[in-house]
């Protein structure tokens, strides 16, 4: 039981600032692919028509 409050205190010592950043990166990936995989939707659903 003990190495789960160990867990617990280790959490508390990541900075929230380096989860947000970590965060944010993995937000702005997606974003970034999802604008991606859109425009060449949009790019090939054009070239077809």
């Amino acid at each position: 039981m003990w190495f789960l409050i160990e867990g617990i205190h280790v959490l508390h010592f990541i900075p929230p600032s380096c989860v947000r950043s970590m965060a944010a990166k993995v937000v702005n990936t997606l974003l970034i692919l999802s604008c991606n995989l859109a425009l060449n939707m949009w790019w090939t659903s054009n070239a077809t028509v």
